[in-house]
């Protein structure tokens, strides 16, 4: 890695004092505009496998001729995963101690004068001084955006982070989130009219995540799944802010009405041990629930399921029921966030009021009844993930954003020459 250490240790050789000279328009930048690159600095929190992080790396992987990107990771970082999709040069870990009131900005400020780059975009709260720190270096391009709500964000927003928010958003050259009831949310944290948040939606591989029959034979036979049972999934962190507890007592009103399913919760988290427990609490529950922790062949897990389920109490823009709805599966997701943007009624999916057991039960027990009726959402969903939601309109979206803040900031003169194109994405990040 070119930075590591917690704080400035084992800082990059390159990086500079912040009362240096300001990159903008140096050396770094008459190489780049030579060789028509946009040089793209993404700022993030943490680097694990989550939704947020998985746009980072398709940005950094799929979006690659005519652009460079660098990724640096403010506090946690999983490096098996980083590595496994990024060049040593192209991350950077400052690994700085998690606090309620320090302040990161010197620090970011010489990673990010380390790079010297045309656009820093900074995603969520955890990453947000990034804003400041590229106004300090003179970064010609400055993006924020928001890509959901905080493990914690049941809890009221703090006066801070309001405040912080509203100087953001006069600060960036644009500010975005991936849904527009989170753009109308953060509008109204922030104090600010919502057109001046822009939308840009998250995007999947569909052919990653696509119907597969012969896997999924295969994967419900390893899990001692029947060949009559209905196979309700869910994929995400075991939080509370995922209410995973309105799908366990659901699963025991299906067991009492002697339904024969299976329940698959993919992913781990705090919240894992308890859920168990509640399961184990309830008749016949446990015996039915499959807890797989956290997984790495994602797209083989969904082949298997004939209903995805979503039990949210809040939400951006989900990755996790994109993937789902690609790969066919008819979906049953809270009415919260961005999930009415891309789920509708009774066409490919339904909605619910958060912790509303009763009413979700009853879609699954009508969807366990209807074979054809699954098949028939499953196969509208794909549809229009492909058509609205696809990982190829997603770089086209982020490519257009960057060139026209660039040409708006004059900061790359020959942009027009880029051959800025998009790569296939992979399965990896599944």
């Amino acid at each position: 890695m070119p930075v590591t250490g917690r704080g400035d240790r084992q800082f990059s050789k390159t990086a500079v004092a912040l009362d240096e000279k300001p990159a903008a328009g140096g050396r770094a930048h008459a190489e780049a505009s030579r060789n028509h690159v946009l040089k793209i600095m993404h700022v993030t929190n943490s680097m694990a496998l989550g939704g947020t992080e998985k746009v980072v790396l398709k940005l950094a992987t799929g979006l690659t001729e005519g652009f460079d990107h660098h990724v640096c990771c403010v506090r946690s970082c999983d490096l098996n995963l980083v590595q496994r999709w990024l060049r040593p040069e192209q991350f950077t870990a400052l690994e700085l101690p998690r606090s309620r009131f320090a302040v990161f900005v010197p620090q970011l400020v010489r990673a990010i004068r380390s790079y010297r780059p045309h656009i820093v975009h900074s995603r969520n709260w955890g990453a947000i001084e990034a804003v400041v720190a590229a106004r300090i270096a003179r970064v010609p391009v400055v993006i924020h955006s928001e890509h959901g709500y905080d493990v914690d964000g049941l809890q009221e927003t703090p006066l801070r982070q309001r405040w912080m928010r509203r100087i953001v958003c006069s600060a960036a050259d644009a500010v975005f989130t991936v849904s527009r009831e989170l753009r109308d949310f953060h509008a109204m944290q922030a104090g600010v009219r919502p057109e001046r948040i822009r939308v840009l939606y998250n995007g999947v591989d569909t052919q990653s995540f696509a119907p597969k029959p012969h896997v999924r034979a295969r994967v419900r036979e390893e899990h001692g799944i029947g060949p009559g049972e209905l196979v309700v999934g869910a994929v995400g962190r075991m939080v509370p802010i995922k209410d995973y507890e309105t799908l366990i007592r659901a699963a025991g009103v299906l067991y009492k009405a002697n339904l024969p399913f299976k329940l698959v919760l993919v992913g781990d988290g705090p919240e894992l041990p308890r859920l168990i427990a509640l399961a184990e609490s309830l008749p016949g529950v446990r015996a039915c629930l499959l807890p797989l922790g956290r997984r790495d062949d994602i797209p083989d897990l969904l082949a298997a399921m004939d209903v995805f389920v979503q039990t949210s109490l809040r939400e951006g823009m989900s990755n996790t029921l994109l993937e789902a709805m690609s790969a066919g599966l008819p979906a049953v997701v809270t009415c919260v966030g961005g999930n009415p943007e891309i789920v509708e009624e009774e066409k490919n999916g339904w909605l619910f009021r958060p912790g509303d057991v009763g009413n979700l039960s009853q879609i699954l027990h009508r969807l366990a009844a209807d074979c054809d009726l699954r098949s028939r959402a499953g196969e509208a969903g794909r549809r229009h993930v492909q058509e609205k939601f696809s990982h190829k309109k997603m770089l086209e979206n982020y490519r257009a954003l960057y060139i026209e803040l660039a040409k708006k900031r004059n900061t790359y003169p020959t942009i027009d020459q880029a051959k800025a194109t998009v790569r296939p994405w992979g399965d990896g990040l599944a």
